[in-house]
């Protein structure tokens, strides 16, 4: 067993799928294509928390130093995908999973950095742009650091698709 695969026993990751991958490798062209998005707003997230622009503005290119492969977390919730309620709370209980594996790595000194989809929930009211009250929580978008998923999956052997009856989240954890 991987010493990363040993830190997760026990922990209850019923529904969703766990493997090691390569480090995604950094595109500037999300990157770009991200940021005008966000900087439209349309989710409202915009310069209001540490995990989105321009609180947070640190790409794949460094942060993936120091770090030797990823884990890959995914996990299909069936519901429809206009459905903005379950959708949020779907993404929140991926936030949630990927937040206690990370706790798991560090407990057993893996070192790791975590990242998921969308911006962060973790408070009710975020301090942006005081200091985060814990940074060690924060899940800053897979997208914004300059990870194009659909490419990524591909290079792992998965397909990205959108479904009229499902959405898939996904979160990358660079280990060390």
């Amino acid at each position: 067993m991987r010493p990363w695969e040993t830190a997760l026993s026990g922990l209850d990751l019923s529904g969703f799928s766990v493997r090691e991958t390569s480090i995604p490798p950094y595109d500037g062209q999300t990157v770009a294509r991200c940021r005008r998005m966000c900087e439209d707003n349309l989710c409202g997230k915009y310069g209001t928390n540490w995990a989105c622009p321009p609180g947070f503005d640190e790409h794949m290119d460094t942060l993936a130093e120091g770090f030797s492969s990823a884990l890959l977390v995914s996990r299909t919730f069936p519901c429809d995908p206009h459905d903005e309620g379950k959708v949020q709370e779907f993404n929140t209980l991926m936030k949630t999973t990927v937040r206690g594996i990370l706790s798991r790595l560090r407990d057993a000194e893996i070192g790791c950095r975590g990242f998921s989809d969308g911006g962060c929930d973790i408070c009710p009211e975020c301090t942006y742009p005081e200091p985060c009250r814990h940074p060690d929580l924060v899940l800053p978008s897979v997208s914004i650091v300059g990870i194009d998923m659909e490419s990524y999956l591909a290079s792992v052997g998965e397909t990205f698709e959108f479904r009229d009856d499902a959405v898939t989240f996904y979160g990358v954890i660079l280990i060390a």
